[in-house]
């Protein structure tokens, strides 16, 4: 290894941790060709540069019961890597969000004296986590939100806040006429975005109140349709299937690896809580959260949602109902057609919601902050090589 071509291993285990992975290091090879940079991701990694030598794309998980099914394969990839990075040290690593494997495997790691940054440490998002537990697991964390890195830093925690990366990475890349000739509609028509979520569990457990919805929606507002965008990941076949058992062909619209276009150009959104959200808060798109799952998940909510207070980032950023929340069995087609109606026929509703997400927006700071994480991460390779 020679100073002139440092190792950096970067390791995400979520769709979200992928996307910012990606982004991450783009800006780090757009700065320093030469680095090699491996490690564990997906798909949006890997096409960004990254050598994904242990693929996350499959180990997704919702809620505990489920998330036991994915540790035995976890354990084995975390053991497996953990003994090539300390029988090779690379110059640097990259723990993203993550939690349950980066933290586990920071600790172990920063024995070792090879610096690593932290990117969107676990919880982030709370506005008064402990995050003491992640004393000794990277020598530097970067937070998405002001508050936790301020938190971070009052617990002992060297923490850093540049802004939210999704304000660099959220933007639509067609206009309007455009992106409606690409998906075989009129301009003129009103569109309502779909987001079923970005694994296949979740898709399954949302889409047919979705779709139902739908139905009832363009039966009041004929000039309707329907977009779902779809990550290159979810197997279009079988949404294809569902939207033919719908019988909603004439009304739905699929549009793959176009999210951000897709909720651009939409009037309203369903989203499935998830980082999807807040990308809609950035783009301005009045929206109603929604979440279903299996029974077991069912029954964990039960259990323990009662301590949750709301579970969209949007409404979790501002600490209020900014966006209604529909959850379990409360998101029925019923529920969802009256929320979208309104936010459709109701303009000071949809003023004052566009109000709030504006405020959301404020509260991410600034664009730039993968960058900035680009800039950090090289500072600490030069520190390291000195």
């Amino acid at each position: 290894m020679t100073r002139s071509s440092p190792e950096i291993v970067m390791i995400a285990g979520e769709a979200s941790g992928d996307l910012y992975g990606a982004s991450l290091a783009d800006e780090i090879i757009k700065r320093l060709p030469v680095a090699r940079l491996w490690g564990v991701g997906g798909r949006r990694m890997a096409e960004a540069g990254v050598e994904v030598h242990y693929d996350s794309s499959t180990w997704s998980a919702i809620g505990v019961a489920e998330g036991i099914k994915v540790v035995p394969r976890l354990l084995g990839v975390f053991r497996r890597l953990a003994t090539e990075l300390i029988a090779n040290p690379p110059n640097l690593a990259v723990l993203i969000d993550f939690g349950f494997f980066n933290v586990r495997l920071g600790k172990r790691l920063k024995l070792l004296g090879f610096p690593i940054l932290y990117y969107i440490p676990p919880g982030s998002w709370r506005k008064r986590g402990d995050y003491r537990s992640l004393e000794g697991v990277a020598h530097v964390f970067v937070s998405p939100y002001s508050w936790s890195a301020e938190r971070m830093c009052e617990q002992g925690l060297d923490a850093r806040f540049f802004g939210h990366p999704l304000l660099d990475i959220v933007h639509a890349s067609h206009s309007r006429a455009d992106f409606c000739a690409a998906i075989g509609l009129e301009p003129s028509n009103r569109l309502v975005a779909l987001l079923p979520g970005s694994r296949m569990q979740e898709v399954m457990h949302n889409l047919p109140v979705l779709l139902e919805s739908a139905v009832s929606l363009s039966a009041i507002h004929r000039d309707l349709r329907f977009v779902i965008p779809l990550a290159q990941t979810v197997d279009v076949g079988v949404i294809r299937r569902e939207i033919n058992r719908f019988g909603c062909e004439p009304i739905v619209r699929l549009a793959v690896s176009m999210t951000y276009d897709t909720l651009a150009h939409s009037s309203a959104a369903v989203v499935t809580s998830g980082t999807a959200t807040l990308e809609a808060a950035i783009l301005g798109v009045p929206m109603v959260i929604i979440y279903r799952g299996s029974k077991i998940t069912e029954i964990e909510w039960w259990l323990l949602g009662r301590k949750i207070k709301f579970i969209g980032l949007p409404n979790i950023i501002l600490d209020d109902a900014v966006c209604p929340e529909l959850i379990q069995k409360d998101a029925s087609p019923d529920r969802i057609v009256a929320e979208i109606d309104s936010l459709l026929s109701d303009a000071v509703r949809r003023e004052q919601m566009n109000s709030r997400l504006a405020e959301v927006r404020s509260a991410l700071g600034n664009p730039g902050a993968v960058g900035k994480t680009a800039e950090l991460a090289l500072e600490l390779l030069r520190i390291r090589q000195e």
